[in-house]
Protein backbone atom coordinates (compact mmCIF):
# COMPACT_ATOMS: atom_id res chain seq x y z
CA UNK A 1 0.00 0.00 0.00
CA UNK A 2 1.20 3.53 -0.70
CA UNK A 3 0.74 7.31 -0.55
CA UNK A 4 0.76 9.11 -3.88
CA UNK A 5 1.53 12.84 -3.82
CA UNK A 6 0.30 14.39 -7.07
CA UNK A 7 0.99 18.00 -7.99
CA UNK A 8 -1.52 19.44 -10.46
CA UNK A 9 0.74 22.27 -11.60
CA UNK A 10 -0.05 25.93 -11.95
CA UNK A 11 -2.79 25.66 -14.60
CA UNK A 12 -4.73 22.44 -14.04
CA UNK A 13 -6.00 20.39 -15.68
CA UNK A 14 -3.68 21.21 -18.64
CA UNK A 15 -0.60 21.37 -16.37
CA UNK A 16 -1.17 17.98 -14.73
CA UNK A 17 1.93 15.75 -15.08
CA UNK A 18 2.01 12.58 -17.17
CA UNK A 19 0.53 9.67 -15.29
CA UNK A 20 -1.58 11.78 -12.93
CA UNK A 21 -4.93 10.65 -14.33
CA UNK A 22 -3.94 6.96 -14.26
CA UNK A 23 -2.57 7.21 -10.72
CA UNK A 24 -5.75 8.91 -9.47
CA UNK A 25 -7.88 6.24 -11.15
CA UNK A 26 -5.87 3.42 -9.57
CA UNK A 27 -5.98 4.81 -6.01
CA UNK A 28 -8.36 3.42 -3.43
CA UNK A 29 -9.06 6.87 -1.98
CA UNK A 30 -8.29 10.33 -3.35
CA UNK A 31 -7.96 13.46 -1.24
CA UNK A 32 -7.72 17.02 -2.57
CA UNK A 33 -5.64 19.28 -0.32
CA UNK A 34 -7.84 22.36 -0.01
CA UNK A 35 -5.94 23.62 3.04
CA UNK A 36 -2.42 24.58 1.95
CA UNK A 37 -3.25 26.33 -1.33
CA UNK A 38 -6.26 27.97 -3.00
CA UNK A 39 -8.28 26.04 -5.56
CA UNK A 40 -10.36 27.21 -8.46
CA UNK A 41 -13.78 26.32 -7.15
CA UNK A 42 -14.89 24.23 -10.18
CA UNK A 43 -11.64 22.28 -10.47
CA UNK A 44 -12.52 19.31 -8.26
CA UNK A 45 -15.60 18.48 -10.30
CA UNK A 46 -13.53 18.80 -13.49
CA UNK A 47 -10.98 16.25 -12.26
CA UNK A 48 -13.77 13.94 -11.06
CA UNK A 49 -15.27 14.03 -14.56
CA UNK A 50 -11.87 13.29 -16.10
CA UNK A 51 -11.10 10.35 -13.81
CA UNK A 52 -14.54 9.00 -12.99
CA UNK A 53 -13.56 8.99 -9.32
CA UNK A 54 -15.01 10.70 -6.26
CA UNK A 55 -12.52 13.03 -4.60
CA UNK A 56 -12.73 13.95 -0.92
CA UNK A 57 -11.78 17.41 0.33
CA UNK A 58 -8.81 17.19 2.70
CA UNK A 59 -8.93 20.05 5.17
CA UNK A 60 -6.56 21.02 7.95
CA UNK A 61 -7.82 18.42 10.43
CA UNK A 62 -7.15 15.59 7.98
CA UNK A 63 -3.75 16.75 6.73
CA UNK A 64 -2.39 17.40 10.22
CA UNK A 65 -3.50 13.97 11.43
CA UNK A 66 -0.34 12.30 10.14
CA UNK A 67 -0.87 9.17 12.22
CA UNK A 68 -4.33 8.71 10.73
CA UNK A 69 -3.02 9.13 7.18
CA UNK A 70 -0.25 6.59 7.74
CA UNK A 71 -2.70 4.06 9.20
CA UNK A 72 -4.98 4.51 6.20
CA UNK A 73 -2.05 4.03 3.80
CA UNK A 74 -1.06 0.77 5.47
CA UNK A 75 -4.20 -0.80 4.09
CA UNK A 76 -4.99 1.24 0.97
CA UNK A 77 -3.37 3.19 -1.85
CA UNK A 78 -4.25 6.81 -1.19
CA UNK A 79 -3.62 9.83 -3.38
CA UNK A 80 -3.18 13.36 -2.09
CA UNK A 81 -3.59 15.85 -4.93
CA UNK A 82 -2.71 19.50 -4.58
CA UNK A 83 -2.32 22.66 -6.56
CA UNK A 84 1.19 23.40 -7.78
CA UNK A 85 3.96 21.13 -6.55
CA UNK A 86 3.45 18.74 -3.59
CA UNK A 87 6.44 19.75 -1.50
CA UNK A 88 6.07 23.49 -1.57
CA UNK A 89 3.77 22.71 1.43
CA UNK A 90 5.68 21.59 4.53
CA UNK A 91 2.60 19.67 5.68
CA UNK A 92 3.15 17.20 2.84
CA UNK A 93 6.84 16.87 3.70
CA UNK A 94 5.93 15.90 7.27
CA UNK A 95 3.59 13.19 5.97
CA UNK A 96 6.24 11.90 3.59
CA UNK A 97 8.94 11.69 6.27
CA UNK A 98 6.69 9.76 8.63
CA UNK A 99 5.62 7.43 5.81
CA UNK A 100 9.24 6.63 4.96
CA UNK A 101 9.97 6.09 8.65
CA UNK A 102 7.06 3.63 8.87
CA UNK A 103 8.06 1.83 5.65
CA UNK A 104 4.97 3.02 3.76
CA UNK A 105 5.69 3.38 0.05
CA UNK A 106 5.64 6.93 -1.33
CA UNK A 107 5.36 7.97 -4.97
CA UNK A 108 5.56 11.61 -6.08
CA UNK A 109 4.46 13.32 -9.28
CA UNK A 110 6.12 16.71 -9.27
CA UNK A 111 4.80 19.69 -11.19
CA UNK A 112 5.22 23.41 -11.65
CA UNK A 113 4.45 25.52 -8.59
CA UNK A 114 2.92 28.95 -8.23
CA UNK A 115 6.28 30.22 -6.99
CA UNK A 116 8.38 29.39 -10.04
CA UNK A 117 5.55 30.50 -12.37
CA UNK A 118 5.29 33.83 -10.55
CA UNK A 119 9.01 34.51 -10.79
CA UNK A 120 9.10 33.28 -14.38
CA UNK A 121 6.27 35.61 -15.41
CA UNK A 122 7.89 38.59 -13.70
CA UNK A 123 11.39 37.75 -14.88
CA UNK A 124 12.84 37.83 -11.37
CA UNK A 125 15.80 35.58 -10.58
CA UNK A 126 14.59 32.55 -8.66
CA UNK A 127 17.84 32.15 -6.72
CA UNK A 128 17.18 35.58 -5.17
CA UNK A 129 14.02 34.37 -3.44
CA UNK A 130 14.58 34.87 0.28
CA UNK A 131 11.22 34.40 1.96
CA UNK A 132 7.72 33.05 1.39
CA UNK A 133 5.14 33.74 4.07
CA UNK A 134 1.43 34.18 4.59
CA UNK A 135 -0.40 37.31 5.68
CA UNK A 136 -3.30 36.06 7.77
CA UNK A 137 -6.58 37.68 8.70
CA UNK A 138 -5.25 38.26 12.20
CA UNK A 139 -4.46 41.27 14.38
CA UNK A 140 -1.41 43.19 13.09
CA UNK A 141 0.56 42.11 16.16
CA UNK A 142 0.46 38.53 14.85
CA UNK A 143 2.37 39.57 11.72
CA UNK A 144 5.63 40.47 13.47
CA UNK A 145 7.39 37.30 12.25
CA UNK A 146 6.36 38.01 8.64
CA UNK A 147 7.49 41.62 8.96
CA UNK A 148 10.91 40.70 10.35
CA UNK A 149 11.46 37.93 7.78
CA UNK A 150 10.76 40.33 4.89
CA UNK A 151 13.07 42.88 6.50
CA UNK A 152 15.84 40.29 6.80
CA UNK A 153 15.38 39.17 3.20
CA UNK A 154 15.62 42.74 1.90
CA UNK A 155 18.79 43.33 3.91
CA UNK A 156 20.28 40.27 2.18
CA UNK A 157 19.20 41.53 -1.26
CA UNK A 158 16.52 38.87 -1.65
CA UNK A 159 12.91 39.02 -2.80
CA UNK A 160 9.89 38.01 -0.70
CA UNK A 161 6.51 36.56 -1.65
CA UNK A 162 3.54 37.18 0.63
CA UNK A 163 0.67 34.76 0.15
CA UNK A 164 -2.74 35.92 1.37
CA UNK A 165 -4.89 33.79 3.65
CA UNK A 166 -7.86 32.02 2.13
CA UNK A 167 -10.53 29.65 3.39
CA UNK A 168 -11.89 27.08 0.96
CA UNK A 169 -15.09 26.41 2.89
CA UNK A 170 -16.20 30.00 3.33
CA UNK A 171 -14.57 31.08 0.05
CA UNK A 172 -12.86 33.89 1.97
CA UNK A 173 -9.76 35.48 0.46
CA UNK A 174 -7.81 38.22 2.24
CA UNK A 175 -7.57 41.09 -0.24
CA UNK A 176 -4.24 42.79 -1.06
CA UNK A 177 -5.68 46.05 0.28
CA UNK A 178 -6.57 44.55 3.66
CA UNK A 179 -3.25 42.69 3.87
CA UNK A 180 -1.29 45.89 3.27
CA UNK A 181 -3.37 47.82 5.80
CA UNK A 182 -2.50 45.17 8.39
CA UNK A 183 1.20 45.49 7.56
CA UNK A 184 0.94 49.28 7.87
CA UNK A 185 -0.42 48.76 11.38
CA UNK A 186 2.41 46.32 12.16
CA UNK A 187 4.87 49.02 11.10
CA UNK A 188 3.53 51.33 13.80
CA UNK A 189 4.62 48.93 16.53
CA UNK A 190 7.89 47.61 15.05
CA UNK A 191 9.05 50.89 13.46
CA UNK A 192 11.60 49.29 11.17
CA UNK A 193 10.81 51.72 8.34
CA UNK A 194 9.73 48.89 6.09
CA UNK A 195 5.98 48.83 5.42
CA UNK A 196 5.70 52.58 5.07
CA UNK A 197 3.77 54.52 2.44
CA UNK A 198 6.74 54.72 0.07
CA UNK A 199 7.55 50.99 -0.02
CA UNK A 200 7.47 49.81 -3.66
CA UNK A 201 5.66 46.50 -4.21
CA UNK A 202 4.05 44.32 -6.86
CA UNK A 203 0.57 42.83 -6.45
CA UNK A 204 0.30 39.64 -8.52
CA UNK A 205 -3.29 38.79 -9.44
CA UNK A 206 -4.58 35.46 -10.77
CA UNK A 207 -1.16 34.12 -11.76
CA UNK A 208 -1.49 31.27 -14.23
CA UNK A 209 -4.97 32.31 -15.35
CA UNK A 210 -5.71 33.91 -18.70
CA UNK A 211 -6.48 37.24 -16.99
CA UNK A 212 -3.38 37.41 -14.78
CA UNK A 213 -2.17 40.91 -13.95
CA UNK A 214 0.80 42.48 -12.20
CA UNK A 215 0.35 45.89 -10.56
CA UNK A 216 3.38 47.80 -9.26
CA UNK A 217 3.08 50.78 -6.97
CA UNK A 218 3.93 52.39 -3.69
CA UNK A 219 2.09 51.03 -0.69
CA UNK A 220 0.08 54.24 -0.29
CA UNK A 221 -1.18 53.82 -3.86
CA UNK A 222 -1.92 50.10 -3.66
CA UNK A 223 -4.09 50.37 -0.52
CA UNK A 224 -6.50 52.53 -2.52
CA UNK A 225 -6.96 49.95 -5.29
CA UNK A 226 -9.30 47.02 -5.80
CA UNK A 227 -7.77 44.00 -7.55
CA UNK A 228 -10.79 41.93 -8.48
CA UNK A 229 -11.20 38.18 -8.23
CA UNK A 230 -8.61 36.16 -6.26
CA UNK A 231 -6.13 34.64 -5.90
CA UNK A 232 -3.63 37.41 -5.23
CA UNK A 233 -0.17 37.61 -3.72
CA UNK A 234 2.27 40.40 -2.94
CA UNK A 235 5.90 40.52 -4.07
CA UNK A 236 8.39 42.62 -2.10
CA UNK A 237 11.29 42.97 -4.55
CA UNK A 238 14.84 43.57 -3.39
CA UNK A 239 17.30 45.62 -5.42
CA UNK A 240 17.08 44.38 -8.99
CA UNK A 241 19.69 43.01 -11.37
CA UNK A 242 19.63 44.86 -14.69
CA UNK A 243 18.12 41.83 -16.43
CA UNK A 244 15.30 41.81 -13.86
CA UNK A 245 14.73 45.50 -14.56
CA UNK A 246 14.48 44.82 -18.29
CA UNK A 247 11.99 42.01 -17.74
CA UNK A 248 9.68 44.17 -15.67
CA UNK A 249 9.85 47.04 -18.16
CA UNK A 250 9.40 44.99 -21.32
CA UNK A 251 7.07 42.23 -20.13
CA UNK A 252 4.82 44.25 -17.86
CA UNK A 253 5.48 47.93 -18.68
CA UNK A 254 6.33 48.67 -15.05
CA UNK A 255 7.36 52.28 -14.54
CA UNK A 256 11.01 53.21 -14.05
CA UNK A 257 10.17 55.07 -10.83
CA UNK A 258 8.96 51.85 -9.19
CA UNK A 259 11.80 49.77 -10.58
CA UNK A 260 14.38 52.11 -9.07
CA UNK A 261 12.50 52.14 -5.76
CA UNK A 262 12.52 48.35 -5.35
CA UNK A 263 14.90 47.34 -2.57
CA UNK A 264 15.26 50.87 -1.20
CA UNK A 265 14.01 49.69 2.20
CA UNK A 266 16.72 47.06 2.51
CA UNK A 267 18.65 48.71 5.33
CA UNK A 268 19.57 46.69 8.43
CA UNK A 269 17.25 47.38 11.34
CA UNK A 270 20.17 48.69 13.43
CA UNK A 271 20.85 51.27 10.70
CA UNK A 272 17.22 52.35 10.72
CA UNK A 273 17.23 52.65 14.52
CA UNK A 274 20.44 54.70 14.44
CA UNK A 275 19.23 57.04 11.70
CA UNK A 276 15.96 57.54 13.57
CA UNK A 277 17.77 58.40 16.80
CA UNK A 278 20.10 60.84 15.00
CA UNK A 279 17.26 62.55 13.18
CA UNK A 280 15.14 62.80 16.33
CA UNK A 281 17.99 64.21 18.44
CA UNK A 282 19.02 66.73 15.77
CA UNK A 283 15.45 67.95 15.51
CA UNK A 284 15.23 68.40 19.28
CA UNK A 285 18.64 70.09 19.35
CA UNK A 286 17.52 72.65 16.75
CA UNK A 287 14.43 73.35 18.83
CA UNK A 288 16.58 73.90 21.94
CA UNK A 289 18.82 76.39 20.14
CA UNK A 290 15.83 78.31 18.83
CA UNK A 291 13.88 78.46 22.08
CA UNK A 292 16.25 78.75 25.06
CA UNK A 293 18.09 81.85 26.24
CA UNK A 294 21.72 82.71 26.97
CA UNK A 295 21.40 81.72 30.63
CA UNK A 296 20.40 78.18 29.62
CA UNK A 297 23.48 77.77 27.41
CA UNK A 298 25.77 79.21 30.08
CA UNK A 299 24.49 76.53 32.43
CA UNK A 300 24.21 73.56 30.04
CA UNK A 301 26.52 74.51 27.18
CA UNK A 302 28.92 71.64 27.89
CA UNK A 303 26.05 69.13 27.67
CA UNK A 304 24.94 70.58 24.34
CA UNK A 305 28.51 70.35 22.99
CA UNK A 306 28.68 66.72 24.04
CA UNK A 307 25.38 65.99 22.32
CA UNK A 308 26.79 67.44 19.10
CA UNK A 309 30.02 65.44 19.45
CA UNK A 310 28.14 62.19 19.99
CA UNK A 311 25.98 62.91 16.94
CA UNK A 312 29.06 63.59 14.81
CA UNK A 313 30.66 60.34 15.99
CA UNK A 314 27.46 58.39 15.33
CA UNK A 315 27.24 59.66 11.75
CA UNK A 316 30.92 58.89 11.15
CA UNK A 317 30.59 55.34 12.47
CA UNK A 318 27.50 54.90 10.32
CA UNK A 319 29.45 55.89 7.19
CA UNK A 320 32.25 53.49 8.16
CA UNK A 321 29.80 50.61 8.64
CA UNK A 322 30.48 50.36 12.38
CA UNK A 323 26.81 49.98 13.16
CA UNK A 324 27.02 48.95 16.83
CA UNK A 325 29.18 51.95 17.68
CA UNK A 326 26.97 54.25 15.63
CA UNK A 327 23.87 53.22 17.58
CA UNK A 328 25.65 53.55 20.93
CA UNK A 329 26.81 57.09 20.14
CA UNK A 330 23.36 58.08 18.90
CA UNK A 331 21.81 56.77 22.13
CA UNK A 332 24.35 58.72 24.22
CA UNK A 333 23.40 61.91 22.37
CA UNK A 334 19.69 61.27 22.77
CA UNK A 335 20.07 60.37 26.45
CA UNK A 336 22.09 63.47 27.29
CA UNK A 337 19.56 65.78 25.71
CA UNK A 338 16.72 63.88 27.32
CA UNK A 339 18.37 64.33 30.72
CA UNK A 340 17.56 68.03 30.55
CA UNK A 341 13.92 67.13 30.98
CA UNK A 342 14.75 66.03 34.51
CA UNK A 343 16.02 69.56 35.12
CA UNK A 344 12.52 70.80 34.34
CA UNK A 345 13.06 71.82 30.71
CA UNK A 346 10.25 70.78 28.40
CA UNK A 347 12.16 69.93 25.21
CA UNK A 348 10.11 69.32 22.10
CA UNK A 349 11.19 66.11 20.37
Amino acid sequence: MAIFFIGLGSQPPVSMPNGAIELIKSSDEIFADVYTSPWRFDLLSTIEDMTGRKIKEAKREFLEDIEGIIELAQNKDIAIICMGDPFIATTHSAIRIEAERRKVKVKVLYSSSFVNVLFGELGLHFYKLGYIGTVTNSPPSALASVYLAVKQALEAGRHSILLLEYDYESKFHLSPKDALLKLLETEKSLRGRLFEKDLALIVASRVGFSDQKFTAGYLEELVKMEFGEPPHSIVVPAKLHFTEEESLKILHKISERYIKAFGAKGKPLITVRTETAIEKTKRALRWVKENFDKEFFERFGEIIENVECYLDDSERFLREGKLDLALIEACYAEGLLDSLRFQGYNIRW
